[in-house]
């Protein structure tokens, strides 16, 4: 016996409705696993930004007051916190061999503010701890150069040249060359959790799931108005 027509309309359309969920179910999994794994197979990113405040002046004592020579003086400052004498100093304060340097390099990144005599220290690291014992490290070493500069008088000076900085040295004294704004600062995660990076995969799959779905619903609807090929020919003749 025959199933009826309606009947037998149901039970594809039902068919094709259990494949078609399938389907955007296997895209989400296969989504969110893929995006899971790739984010757990890169170690976690720490970054922490320690600040320094700089203050230059000339030989007499005065600030400087032109924007080149400023500029000039923050890009060597920014040179010098990634010099390898400074690098060498971090690596012996947070208990590493000082051929470390290079590697402390490329975890250290130094940006200067426009607004301000300051320099950002960016520190980035495995560990949220290591990232702040970086940057404590790199700002303290950096001061510690930079104000040294004073603690001995210049060869060659002139008795003038001697006089003027010892009153440059006193002029350090009470407003330091560099002073640490940011002592010990938090790290902030900037590489994404596995467990965000899986839903977001997984967000993902669902949405190429739906249009995929969408299209092939689209397709049959547009193929339905279309008569088979060989039905006009089946179809009799009208008198």
């Amino acid at each position: 016996m025959l199933a009826p027509p309606g009947f037998v309309h149901r039970r594809r359309y039902s068919r094709r409705l259990r494949v078609s969920v399938a389907s955007v179910a296997i895209l989400v999994v296969l989504g969110a696993g893929a995006a899971f794994t790739a984010a757990a197979a890169h170690a976690p990113r720490y970054t922490a930004i320690s600040s320094v405040l700089l203050r230059d002046y000339q030989l007499g004592g005065a600030p400087l007051a032109d924007e080149r020579a400023a500029l000039r003086f923050h890009t060597n400052a920014a040179f010098i916190a990634r010099s390898r004498p400074v690098l060498e100093g971090v690596a012996v304060r947070i208990g590493r061999p000082r051929a470390d340097w290079a590697r402390l390099r490329e975890d250290l990144a130094v940006t200067s503010r426009e607004d301000a005599d300051v320099l950002d220290l960016w520190a980035s690291a495995r560990t949220a701890a290591s990232a702040t014992r970086l940057a404590d490290a790199v700002a303290s070493e950096l001061t510690d150069r930079l104000r040294g500069q004073f603690k001995a008088v210049p060869p060659g000076l002139s008795a003038e040249g001697r006089r003027r900085f010892e009153d440059l040295r006193d002029l350090e004294r009470v407003s330091p060359a560099a002073e640490v704004l940011v002592s010990e600062p938090p790290a902030d995660r900037v590489s994404i959790e596995p467990w965000r990076a899986g839903l977001a995969g997984g967000v993902a799959g669902l949405v190429a799931g739906l249009l995929v779905l969408a299209w092939r619903f689209r397709r049959r609807d547009e193929l339905s108005r279309f008569p088979a090929a060989g039905d006009d020919a089946a179809r009799p003749a009208s008198s």
